[in-house]
């Protein structure tokens, strides 16, 4: 399965998850490049990014993926680009980068301004709240966040989520990362070609208190 978190920052925070396999797999292994939804699944996705302020990535995802976080698939507006990197090694070549659109970069290491790309330094205590806050103040109301696992896991276990939308498919690998697990009602489920489409409502929604 892949996985997705959503969060809206000020009134609603979701997580999504963009595909999981049918084993309880959200990717293969390191170098497993393979699409576990379908194509209808992965335009929702697009939908979904031209819907809200802002989609977020860790680290290895950006690094393994090399994600543009568009929404090429789909009729909108480009969502501003939120990634993880702490310590900053993530080549600058990266599609992230590229300066195509908003990209902010939150890390532990220096603030700076250019055009379409902000590095962000925070401080090592709290990461996710000072993100999230960060965000916040800069008038950004809604988050998803698209991975990867650690990422996802971080999202989850702190409660800063309202929503979890996790895409099933029906394929299988015999091995890879396991999907994220988590407490949630499950609202509902819907069938995409193929795909299952499960939304999940977080019910002990943790706030985001802008410092």
């Amino acid at each position: 399965m892949s996985s997705e978190v959503m969060q809206t920052i000020a009134e609603k925070r979701r997580v999504d998850s963009k595909g999981r396999l049918r084993n309880g797999l959200i990717a293969g292994g390191p170098k497993d490049q393979r699409w576990i939804s379908n194509a209808v699944s992965r335009q929702l996705v697009h939908r979904w990014r031209s819907e809200e302020d802002s989609v977020l990535v860790g680290y290895r995802t950006a690094l393994a993926d090399n994600p543009k976080l568009n929404v090429r698939d789909w009729t909108g507006r480009n969502p501003i680009r939120i990634v993880i990197d702490k310590n900053l090694s993530l080549p600058s070549t990266l599609h992230l980068f590229d300066k195509s659109q908003k990209t902010i970069v939150f890390n532990l290491e220096k603030d700076t301004e250019h055009d379409n790309l902000s590095f962000v330094k925070l401080n090592g205590t709290d990461f996710l709240s000072q993100l999230l806050n960060q965000l916040l103040s800069r008038g950004v109301q809604s988050v998803i966040v698209e991975g990867g696992q650690a990422t996802l896991n971080s999202f989850l276990q702190s409660g800063f989520w309202d929503e979890a939308r996790v895409i099933e498919s029906s394929s299988t690998f015999l091995d890879g990362l396991e999907a994220p697990r988590f407490e949630g009602k499950l609202l509902s489920t819907t069938f995409l070609a193929g795909d299952k489409l499960h939304l999940f409502q977080n019910l002990k929604v943790k706030p985001v208190v802008l410092k």
